[in-house]
């Protein structure tokens, strides 16, 4: 998650009157601005609680003290954009994200900085989260027009992880077969003979657009995944000349958890004519093995390190820098456990680094944290049992 506390303004912006509020702002006397909201102790120890709420990921926590705060006030922007983020942030995404991110670009600050619950404007990354919300839902010209009011304010100079995340976001809403070419970038496929007419029965497991770790599905053995035309990939087990046998499987597979599980004919090219076989050089069924770790990136930049991740760099003990072939990442760790790296995130979060976010890498290659801590834990188990019986 990302806990930024900056952004955003309305989708037709007259520079030169925006210019003339953060003038006319910046003019008055701080303390004259805040005196006329006159919030009580229990409001600020409420939006406190919920501010520490979202430093843990703890979105419908921090969510149910906002919607308090909200009846309170509904034109804070700043509680909106708080709002906004949680939404978007929770799995699934809530389309009320953009509703209340929407919101909250009535008032945008520009140069913000101040984290108080005093502050009723909206950072200037409530326009970066509109563009992720937005996309989230398939609205990519709304995103297209988020982006456009997020660059101009943010900076247009600036080509930081938020700038080159919102572009990638963007254009995989808008191209449909951005995320099939990315998925088969790294994939090696082979293809099914289909010289039998007959149908052949398997169990589908589930049929999924992204590429999921076979090791995900931990309490099951022999699951293929195929990938058709249009970018799918179904899991697959078994291939039986008769139903009755795949019946028998689907039992099992159900008793086991999976209850969508159903019945298919696998003998058919359209769905099943090309089964993944290697992803990123390495075997599809393959576990990980060797050094897993965790690593948590704060940022990242094309050529020049630009002037507010150098700020960071100075402030922040045991950054990294890993090249690539386009980008150099500025990223802290390595740590063993994904709690370990979750903290630490929280923590940069909280003391106003906002894009920071944990990955996990085997022997040194980019994996998913999801394929990473399912191998530590049944690493753990395996540990557990040889100990077991080491003391019987």
């Amino acid at each position: 998650m990302f806990l930024i506390l900056f952004h955003k303004r309305t989708a037709i912006l007259i520079v030169s009157g925006f210019l003339f509020f953060c003038l006319n702002l910046f003019s008055q006397d701080y303390y004259t601005y805040y005196k006329q909201y006159d919030y009580n102790e229990k409001f600020a120890k409420r939006f406190d609680e919920a501010i520490l709420h979202m430093g843990k990921a703890e979105m419908p926590e921090a969510l149910a003290v906002l919607k308090e705060l909200y009846k309170e006030d509904s034109s804070h922007c700043y509680i909106q954009y708080l709002m906004g983020v949680c939404f978007t942030e929770q799995n699934p995404p809530d389309p009320l994200s953009y509703y209340y991110l929407e919101k909250a670009t009535e008032n945008i600050l520009v140069d913000y900085a101040l984290f108080s619950y005093k502050e009723r404007r909206a950072p200037v990354f409530t326009y970066y989260y509109l563009v992720k919300a937005y996309t989230q839902h398939g609205k990519c010209a709304q995103a297209e027009k988020a982006f456009e009011n997020f660059h101009l304010l943010y900076g247009i100079e600036k080509y930081d992880y938020f700038v080159v995340n919102a572009e990638s976001l963007i254009q995989a809403c808008i191209n449909k077969d951005f995320s099939k070419s990315e998925k088969r970038k790294n994939l090696v496929t082979k293809y099914t003979d289909f010289t039998l007419t007959a149908p052949l029965f398997g169990v589908q497991i589930g049929a999924f657009s992204e590429l999921i770790p076979i090791h995900e599905f931990n309490n099951l053995r022999n699951v293929e995944a195929y990938i058709d035309s249009l970018g799918t990939i179904r899991y697959i087990i078994g291939h039986f000349p008769m139903k009755r046998d795949a019946q028998s499987l689907l039992n099992a597979v159900r008793e086991k958890g999976y209850k969508d599980a159903f019945i298919t004919n696998v003998n058919v090219p359209k769905k099943f004519e090309e089964e993944i076989i290697i992803v990123n050089n390495q075997s599809f069924q393959k576990k990980l093995e060797g050094n897993i770790e965790f690593r948590v990136q704060i940022g990242a930049f094309k050529d020049s390190i630009p002037d507010w991740l150098a700020k960071i760099y100075l402030q922040i003990e045991g950054i990294r820098e890993i090249k690539d072939e386009n980008f150099t990442s500025l990223q802290v760790g390595p740590f063993q456990y994904y709690e370990e790296a979750e903290l630490n995130k929280n923590k940069l979060i909280v003391s106003g680094i906002p894009g920071a976010f944990v990955m996990a890498f085997n022997d040194g290659k980019a994996v998913s944290v999801k394929e990473a801590q399912m191998a530590l834990e049944e690493r753990d188990k395996k540990k557990s049992v040889k100990e077991k019986h080491e003391k019987e």
